[in-house]
């Protein structure tokens, strides 16, 4: 086996696009995983917070709003119009901002949807938005 210098520039590149596409894959558009406990954040249900049940074909959302008497209709959403609610003891991979890439566990939850996360390699505490 030969081994040769560096791959060539343009090789790297359509590694890394590769890379970046396939993670952008399995993220979503930010979308959550069935189970997964959501607020919806716009709409007549604004406030409201639901158990993912499913993601249909068409890439809406499929929840089944908590706590509302006599309610258990699932109701689909945009996946904009969701926010995941993080909870202590969460692990998480930050997909934006200055921390995109870093994972770690969720330590606190603030009321202002803010996370403060302490990631795993580093130890170092993440202040991120939920």
């Amino acid at each position: 086996m030969e081994v040769t210098g560096m791959p060539p520039l343009e090789e790297l590149q359509r590694f890394n696009a590769c890379g970046a596409a396939a993670d952008e894959a399995r993220q979503g558009s930010g979308a959550s995983a069935q189970g997964d406990i959501v607020k919806i954040v716009k709409g007549d249900m604004t406030n409201l917070v639901a158990v993912v049940e499913s993601l249909a074909d068409d890439g809406k959302v499929v929840v089944r709003p908590k706590d509302v008497d006599n309610f258990t209709d699932l109701v689909d959403f945009e996946a904009d119009e969701l926010r995941k609610l993080f909870q202590v003891g969460d692990a998480v991979r930050v997909i934006g901002g200055t921390y995109t890439g870093e994972q770690g566990m969720v330590v606190v939850v603030s009321d202002n949807e803010q996370c403060l996360v302490v990631s795993d390699t580093t130890r170092q505490e993440l202040k991120v938005f939920g």
